[in-house]
């Protein structure tokens, strides 16, 4: 069985707020965990913009979804959970996921009740599936997965376009349907976001976007509120845009990087972080170190 699900199922079932920082990437999955991190979340919508340059509109394959999250998986030791869109097509296609995600490496997944065009939770103009559809993606996530430890998030997108009730009401037959923890997307008021962690029997995570519709929180503020984890998904996204435009734009300006160098990471740290002296010895320890030329 996957230690990594029931590493994470332990986590989120402990007092202490579970901090997942999101990824986009193998490298980004690494930093996350080198920086103390117990666990990382890895986004569908910061991978598919980093994998294709295109928004979060269900752009993404699960073939390519799971391959990701799979070289994230392999890049670190700690859990992982893993965003699986609406299950990517029918309730056959929500089993196929998790046990593709299982293999993947990943710890859980959460799975939301939009239909059409998935996006963003943060977006406008997303649009629901009936409570019963996505009670019945559920229900085929939890039966579908290898690891009973495996973690089932259900998310729901209703505040936006049904208001809190309806979210709230939606979540607690999603619990029914067997969810292990509830993710009620961009609370829009801090009484919404006081309101959530005590209205259900399992744990409740939070998403918190800078920039996004759900008033920013810092971590001791979320711990404050009883929730047991919170995700932050675009922050190693939104500093790495930052930081490679400063200075491309440097570069572009002045025909060097140097003055950006002091906010750069050294070619050092960037062999340390892909175990390059590591991988150099195992090739000589195989005899392959210098590579042979045959003609």
């Amino acid at each position: 069985m996957n230690s990594g699900a029931r590493r994470l199922r332990q986590l989120i079932n402990a007092d202490d707020l579970l901090v997942l920082p999101g990824a986009f990437d193998a490298i980004s999955a690494r930093l996350v965990e080198e920086s103390g991190f117990d666990a990382v979340y890895f986004s569908g919508g910061l991978s598919a913009s980093a994998y294709l340059a295109l928004p979060d509109f269900g752009t993404r394959t699960l073939t390519e979804a799971a391959a990701q999250v799979g070289g994230a998986a392999a890049a670190t030791s700690i859990p992982i959970l893993a965003d699986g869109e609406a299950g990517f097509g029918t309730v056959l296609s929500v089993q196929r996921m998790v046990r593709e995600m299982e293999r993947a490496g990943a710890a859980g997944v959460h799975i939301e009740d939009q239909a059409g065009a998935r996006r963003c939770g943060h977006f406008a103009g997303k649009e629901l599936v009936a409570v019963d559809e996505h009670a019945g993606r559920i229900r085929a996530a939890v039966a579908a997965r290898n690891d009973p430890d495996f973690v089932i998030v259900a998310r729901t997108d209703a505040i936006a376009i049904a208001g809190f009730d309806d979210a709230v009401a939606r979540s607690r037959e999603y619990v029914a349907a067997g969810a292990d923890v509830i993710f009620v997307e961009a609370p829009e008021t801090q009484e919404q976001l006081r309101a959530l962690p005590k209205l259900f029997s399992v744990p409740v995570l939070l998403n918190v976007v800078e920039g996004g519709k759900t008033p920013f929180l810092s971590v001791k503020e979320v711990a404050s509120l009883g929730y047991a984890a919170v995700i932050y998904p675009c922050t190693t996204f939104f500093a790495s845009l930052f930081a490679m435009r400063r200075v491309l734009t440097e570069f572009r300006q002045t025909g060097t990087s140097e003055a950006c160098w002091n906010t750069m990471a050294s070619f050092e740290e960037w062999q340390g972080l892909v175990g390059v002296s590591r991988a150099l010895a195992e090739l000589e320890s195989f005899g392959v170190a210098s590579p042979s030329v045959h003609l």
